[in-house]
């Protein structure tokens, strides 16, 4: 966990020079069915011009043997690995390490890249979390609590977190803690081992540590772990055991320093956390009581499929988080955009927050998409980028909501390009109202996307929009109606 404020970091980040970026992802394969594919748009050069990139592909088993290495030098604007086309082998785990290398500044040491996982045809993805630090950065040993996912404690799922060990011999001394809905901790269970070797992973099964009777609605996980030569954020999520499918996230990081938005002037809040999706999904936001304590005053606009734009709601939402910074935000139905603007001194600079998305219907599978309130130190951007499913039932929509934290936020125009297997980008010009949320399908965005929505055949692809203005925030969500399975994922 970083030492530095939110603001201080972000200025800290224009001076970096990074000409190593990586990722580690979970490999479990244990049958043909499974895959991992590393996917991701070649943003170092359509967004900085740098075609200086290569990455190496490191495959470890879980006792940290090196399986294979892949190294590519000549990157297409849309890539897409599978590890199940190097890996064999039907029964599997480990883990792949993702290292990128440039002559030219990477500016950041997470590459902006995605792991999807797959078991027949059932998706789910996250973007790179944790990562092994390079020979220049600081090797010291700290203590991190990672938490903040959904655990779905039901019957043949269940929660799970993958440990990586990096490249020296570690005794990490585990402690995994099951939490109340409140953060109180009910449970601990040590997990000592003498030793990780070098690159030694495991996935751990939450039932395989403490005893089902235990498990109640939202209640969590902690994981508190020493750290020195590797960044700990954990792909974590909850395990489909029917059907071998890993449902992912990432975790965050237990906040106890005091970090708080700066004080804002004209009733500007120190912060929003914006909610937002099509007709046809449902969104739940969790909040985990895992932030700085805080002490915020509140106000709440909702867009909803008949108004063009966010609107003063006067009748609160059912959420709890007023006194105690944590709970339960619902968005369904024809209700399309929630915005809370947070107020006050103590408004916690990281206000982490997971979204969770379902398909309309009865279902186990849902996203736990890692992200937060906006504070206002936030810097601004134009560009986005990511990656989605479509084909043999899936569609894809990409959400965009554009609003400003003082409201008074202009119609953005932008460019989006859809990058498949085809040699040129599909370009679709785009618009999203002032103070207001929008949904593209891509099965209905345009004639030249259909062609590439298949019904026999999935297609991974990625895209990239620029809009004339800087308020925007995209996320990306596909699903498949017939099972409700969904993945998805905030912008880079």
């Amino acid at each position: 966990m970083t030492n530095n404020s939110l603001a201080s970091d972000f200025n800290l980040r224009t001076n970096w020079f990074v000409n190593r970026a990586s990722a580690v992802f979970p490999i479990y394969f244990v049958n043909k069915e499974n895959d991992l594919f590393i996917s991701f748009l070649n943003y170092w050069k359509i967004k900085n011009n740098n075609d200086k990139v290569i990455l190496v592909f490191r495959i470890y088993n879980s006792s940290g043997q090196l399986k294979a290495r892949q190294y590519y030098s000549s990157l297409k604007n849309n890539n897409c690995f599978s590890i199940r086309s190097v890996i064999k082998d039907l029964k599997f785990q480990g883990m792949v390490d993702v290292e990128v290398i440039s002559t030219e500044n990477l500016r950041y040491p997470f590459p902006a890249i995605t792991g999807i996982f797959k078991s027949k045809d059932y998706f789910s993805s996250v973007h790179s979390a944790g990562r092994i630090r390079g020979v220049d950065e600081p090797q010291t040993q700290h203590e991190t609590l990672e938490t903040n996912w959904t655990c779905k404690f039901e019957k043949n799922i269940t929660p799970f977190f993958h440990y990586f060990n990096g490249p020296r011999y570690d005794k990490p001394d585990l402690k995994v803690a099951l939490h109340s809905p409140e953060g109180r901790k009910v449970r601990e269970v040590f997990l000592n081992k003498k030793e990780y070797r070098p690159f030694e992973s495991k996935i751990f099964l939450i039932d395989k540590l403490f005893k089902k009777n235990n498990f109640k609605r939202n209640m969590f996980i902690s994981v508190k772990c020493q750290n020195s030569d590797v960044f700990r954020r954990m792909v974590v999520g909850n395990l489909h055991k029917k059907i071998n499918h890993l449902e992912v996230t990432h975790s965050f990081p237990w906040q106890n320093k005091a970090d708080y938005c700066p004080s804002t002037i004209n009733k500007v809040p120190g912060a929003i956390l914006n909610l937002y999706k099509n007709k046809k999904l449902d969104l739940k936001a969790r909040i985990f009581p895992t932030n700085s304590k805080g002490s915020i005053r509140y106000s709440v606009k909702l867009q909803t499929e008949s108004n063009k734009k966010l609107e003063l709601c006067l009748t609160k939402a059912k959420d709890n988080f007023q006194k105690k910074n944590f709970g339960e935000i619902f968005l369904k139905g024809n209700n399309l955009f929630k915005v809370i603007y947070l107020y006050g001194n103590k408004v916690p600079s990281r206000f982490n927050t997971s979204l969770v998305y379902k398909v309309k219907k009865k279902s186990s599978f849902s996203t736990d998409i890692a992200t937060g309130a906006k504070s206002i130190v936030y810097p601004k951007k134009y560009s986005h980028w990511g990656s989605g499913v479509v084909g043999l039932g899936y569609d894809t929509s990409i959400m965009i909501r554009n609003n400003s934290h003082d409201g008074k936020s202009n119609k953005a125009k932008g460019t989006l390009y859809i990058y498949t297997h085809l040699k040129d980008p599909i370009k679709i010009n785009i618009s999203v109202n002032e103070e207001s949320c929008k949904s593209f399908f891509l099965s209905t965005i345009s004639k030249k996307t259909k062609d590439i929505v298949s019904k026999n055949k999935v297609t991974i692809f990625t895209w990239f929009v620029k809009f004339d203005q800087q308020n925007l925030e995209i996320i990306w969500v596909s699903y498949k109606k017939s099972n409700g399975c969904i993945l998805g994922d905030h912008s880079f």
